[in-house]
């Protein structure tokens, strides 16, 4: 016996309302919030712009291995064609 889950849709000609309230709300409250959010905002911030100088680093690092390793293979094609 299959049993089919109900989908609660909130909205309807209420949404307008609903969204109204939600905006007024926040325009409320983000004063009030402001010194406690913004920090924590800012903190993220630091560590996404943290993250992505270090995967720059990490990369140009990869990037420098992969040109030694490709110099160095060619290196050895030319030591094996001079030699043949």
């Amino acid at each position: 016996m299959s049993r089919k889950k109900k989908i609660v849709y909130v909205g309807g000609k209420h949404r307008l309302l609903w969204t109204s309230l939600g905006f007024a709300l926040g325009a409320v409250t983000a004063p009030m919030m402001g010194p406690v959010v913004r920090p924590l905002l800012k903190g993220t911030v630091k560590t996404g712009i943290l993250a992505g100088r270090e995967m720059k680093r990490m990369f140009e690092s990869a990037r420098e291995d992969i040109e030694d390793l490709a110099a160095d293979a060619a290196s050895d094609l030319d030591k094996n064609n001079k030699q043949a």
